[in-house]
């Protein structure tokens, strides 16, 4: 049939081909092949196009359940927040993808919202107040009274991103903080997610690989205030 088998995946049998469009029958028809789906991307919204939803820190009270757990026994910890379904079919979910500072500063910045920024080696958590994604890496990270919720390094966080670099955050985004991710690269980072034990993946995608893929991995659901249509955790 031709084509190129451009990557394979570990948790389910699956593989990411590039083939010709007069292939594809043939594969559907193939009794070996469960599914052919196009590798669609999916584009971020900003919370005033779904409706602005009010939710923060204070609001679900996180100090209660942060008392008394705060860092213990976590120095070897990895958390990974992933977010794969934050648009249309998930209202409230969205949020511009902000530009990265990467720094080597442990001390996290709180911002308006009751979020905060929580530098380590490598990488940034931005968790303002909108965007449940966002909303979880800093109720993970940290507090907006510069005690984190694990020690420096504990933590990665990442978006799936075009380009796919999967836990990175998006490198450029365009002049309406938009920013878009594919199948592929959600497979990728949920594949990846297995090994950290922990990832929050908002349900209620139209894909059959995806879905396989969520089904066979531990996934921990703690998003603050998600009751949208179609959200499962």
């Amino acid at each position: 049939m031709g084509g190129t088998v451009n990557g394979r995946f570990s948790i389910i049998s699956a593989v990411t081909a590039t083939v010709p469009t007069n292939a594809i029958k043939g594969l559907q028809s193939n009794p070996n092949v469960a599914y052919v789906e196009e590798d669609g991307f999916k584009e971020l919204h900003t919370n005033s196009a779904v409706g602005e939803l009010q939710w923060g820190v204070n609001r679900i009270d996180a100090d209660a359940a942060w008392a008394g757990n705060i860092g213990a026994g976590l120095v070897d910890a990895e958390n990974a927040v992933l977010g794969t379904t934050a648009g249309n079919d998930l209202p409230g979910g969205g949020g511009p993808a902000p530009t990265p500072t990467p720094a080597p500063d442990p001390t996290p910045t709180p911002v308006p919202g009751g979020g905060a920024v929580y530098h380590s080696s490598d990488i940034s958590t931005v968790a303002p107040k909108k965007g449940s994604w966002y909303r979880l890496a800093a109720t993970i990270t940290v507090r907006a009274d510069d005690e984190s919720l694990a020690p420096e390094g504990a933590t990665v966080t990442g978006r799936i991103t075009r380009d796919g670099n999967s836990f990175s955050y998006a490198q450029t985004v365009d002049a309406n903080g938009q920013v878009s991710f594919n199948l592929r690269t959600q497979l990728e980072g949920t594949t990846y997610t297995v090994v950290v034990d922990s990832v929050n993946d908002g349900g209620g995608s139209s894909f059959d690989t995806l879905r396989e893929c969520a089904t066979r991995t531990v996934t921990i659901g703690a998003a603050q205030g998600d009751c949208a249509p179609g959200a499962s955790h």
